[in-house]
């Protein structure tokens, strides 16, 4: 028999949030106590009042039950769940002690007053104008938040999407869900069109309609840029595309003329682009057909004795290889320069820096990430930036303030770690950097391409138009280095040496199941390595993993790392991980308002309920609203990918044949090479020479070196 519930929720003991199946507790006086409810809801957050419909049913393994069919949030009425909801942090400004004092002062009329007589709350010790305007502001946003859940109903709507549309569209949220659902994905970042799609559905909006089609055209491109690809063939546009919609291939391709006409797609002998791309694409391969025909700044050729005095400065000699790539580099528009670990890259750069000195050429030297500038500027003595922070981004007018318009004032530009470059950041630089300007690209080739799409760096090499000098020789050979040794063969498609000698720097240790592994990796992040070699379990040791679900992925050995290494209680839960002061985080996006950017590695310093954010030290201090956290993941083990351009003391990789699909050869060779002081690998021997032999890599779809080989 169906009745309803009124209480504050409690503890979420379970949440999917593809399916919004939901399993918490709810508290109330006239539930005598706390209860447990499942059935499908939004995201919930601790403290938040609802009034539920279901019915109780009897689980012969979990007990009595509450099984809702459907809910209403709702604001409390009795003392007790008015301070439960104010002291949740869903009222930004309004923390639990403060939310006592409220309480205290006001009871059962709290919400009233808070609701229309704000101004009251200067009776409350503690409350100044400043306060009760971020109150004022956080109520009017909460209650619009609330009006959008009572429409949406059980349409699964997590409370962060909710804010995130309302913060977009305010009191027009209602309206353009109505008409136009699909306008999401392109509004907001992390909605894709999957979730307007489960909004268009409950609306009874047919899988044909032309928005929904369009939409879900773009949104294939979309995901093909997810995977680094620039463009989709045609043919392979129009069958993705029908496939997920589940409507006809003629219906898909009848729309493609409307949108190139509008502008949202452009074709190109049978290559389809989303526009921006397409402009970035073309844009990058005209200014680099630049440096083969304009003219150049001269700069008199690099002579043996100026060569001869840089090796004495240093006390080293260059090889043959090095020489010519110092020459290049004055007398070349672009060079590049590529080579694995320990093949003399640093050295080289270098040398190109303390000629540029010596003949007074303004150089500036830039890297994708702030971790790879600082090594820069620590090996040059000279000061490096990021690729952003050269280019002066300016987030208030959401633009780089260095541009075609406004260049850069130097003679030359040196670009290191230029494998993570994407298309987007390498049109930027390349747009800012003034004509006759040299320019100069140091990279490994062979590592695994950026994060983002495009792959300017192999695009650039593989175009032949360019000189380009490859350093083969290695000079990290000790006996005791295996580390570089091991990469190296690894490329090669060799199996590593091992040894496992007290004094080696690469390990591999045999474990049978992932579960076996992860129980000897959590003794050596919390103990062992620690202890042995006197570092931080924190800052000095990365786990990487090829993927993120499994025993040995990502998510699971996140929570298994963070319930050994920090016990802080103070903490705030987001999706299915508990932040926590002190934890390793990353940013998983470009946010640059904030200038953090994918792939930037933190901590969190501090976790405010009371205003609602969160602090994470980068280098910088950096500041999250609630509804902001869905860009930072926890960090104390990353996939390989999202390593690229960091180096860390201590690596550890799990690898088994679960990862099947991942076992590539230059996967394994990335996660090595960014161990600087010892490489461990735990796992089994098969999964380890499966990586080797595969030699596969993943394609993508560019046309940049094709372009550059017309020119």
């Amino acid at each position: 028999m169906s009745e309803k519930i009124e209480g504050s929720v409690g503890n979420i003991i379970f949440r999917n949030d593809e399916s919004g199946y939901t399993v918490f507790t709810i508290t109330s006086n006239a539930l005598f106590g706390e209860k447990v409810v499942v059935g499908r809801f939004c995201e919930l957050s601790p403290g938040q009042y609802l009034e539920i419909e279901g019915e109780w049913k009897l689980d012969s393994k979990y007990g009595r039950q509450f099984q809702a069919k459907s809910f209403k949030i709702k604001h409390p009425t009795t003392v007790a769940g008015i301070l439960n909801y104010l002291s949740s942090g869903l009222i930004k400004g309004i923390g639990p002690e403060l939310a006592e004092r409220i309480v205290d002062k006001f009871g059962e009329k709290t919400l009233s007053i808070i609701e229309n007589c704000p101004d009251r709350l200067k009776e409350v010790s503690g409350i100044g104008e400043k306060r009760i305007e971020m109150i004022k502001s956080a109520l009017e946003q909460e209650k619009g938040v609330r009006e959008l859940f009572l429409f949406l109903g059980e349409k699964n709507i997590s409370t962060n999407l909710a804010l995130k549309i309302y913060k977009r569209f305010g009191q027009n949220s209602i309206d353009i869900i109505k008409n136009n659902p699909y306008v999401l994905p392109d509004e907001l970042w992390g909605v894709g069109f999957r979730t307007a799609d489960r909004i268009a559905s409950e609306f009874e909006m047919p899988k044909d309609s032309p928005y929904r089609i369009a939409s879900g055209i773009i949104y294939t491109l979309k995901l093909a840029l997810e995977d680094g690809n620039l463009f989709l063939p045609k043919k392979e546009l129009v069958e993705r595309s029908s496939g997920f919609l589940e409507i006809k291939q003629e219906k898909v391709a009848k729309y493609l003329p409307e949108l190139i006409e509008d502008k949202k797609l452009i074709i190109e002998d049978n290559r389809v682009y989303l526009p921006r791309y397409w402009s970035y694409e073309t844009g990058l391969a005209a200014y680099l057909t630049g440096y083969l025909t304009s003219q150049r700044r001269l700069f008199s050729d690099v002579s043996k004795e100026e060569i001869g005095s840089l090796e004495g400065s240093f006390g080293m000699s260059y090889t043959d290889e090095q020489k010519k790539a110092i020459q290049f580099a004055f007398s070349e528009g672009l060079l590049i320069i590529t080579g694995g670990p320990g093949t003399g890259k640093t050295t080289l750069v270098r040398g190109i820096v303390e000629i540029a000195k010596r003949r007074d050429i303004s150089i500036l030297l830039a890297s994708p990430t702030g971790r790879a500038a600082k090594r820069l500027s620590e090996a040059t003595g000279m000061e490096a930036f990021t690729v952003h922070r050269l280019l002066e981004y300016n987030p208030g007018k959401n633009r780089f303030e260095k541009n075609k318009d406004n260049l850069l004032e130097c003679d030359m530009v040196l670009v290191d770690e230029a494998s993570m470059l994407d298309i987007e950041v390498a049109y930027h630089l390349l747009s800012a950097i003034p004509p006759g300007a040299r320019l100069i690209f140091v990279g490994d080739g062979d590592q695994l391409p950026p994060v983002g799409p495009g792959m300017p760096f192999k695009s650039v090499i593989r175009s032949g138009a360019f000189r380009v000098v490859r350093l083969r020789k290695i000079f990290r050979q000790e006996e005791k280095n295996l580390i570089v040794l091991n990469a190296h063969r690894v490329i090669k498609g060799e199996m590593p040496i091992v040894r496992n000698d007290a004094d080696s720097d690469f390990f591999f240790i045999r474990r049978r199941t992932p579960a076996d592994a992860l129980d000897y990796i959590l003794e050596l992040v919390s103990e062992r390595l620690p202890k042995s070699l006197g570092i931080s379990p924190v800052d000095d040791i990365q786990l990487l993993t090829l993927m993120h679900k499994g025993v040995c992925g990502a998510r699971n050995m996140n929570v298994s790392i963070q319930r050994v290494l920090n016990q802080s209680d103070e903490g705030i839960e987001f999706r299915d991980y508990f932040f926590k002061t002190g934890d390793k985080v990353m940013q998983i996006r470009n946010n640059y308002d904030k200038l953090v950017f994918n792939g930037d590695i933190g901590r969190i310093t501090e976790i405010n309920r009371e205003e609602s954010y969160i602090e994470v030290m980068f280098d910088e201090p950096t500041r999250y609203d609630i509804s902001e956290l869905d860009e930072i993941v926890p960090a104390y083990a990353i996939t390989v990918h999202k390593s690229q351009g960091s180096e860390y003391p201590v690596v550890i990789l799990p690898l088994f044949t679960e990862h099947f699909l991942l076992l590539q050869r230059n996967i394994l060779y990335t996660a090595m090479t960014r161990a600087m002081r010892m490489m461990i690998i735990v796992g089994t021997e098969e999964a380890l020479r499966l990586a080797v032999a595969n030699a596969r890599i993943m394609h993508r779809n560019s046309y940049l070196s094709q372009r550059l080989r017309l020119c």
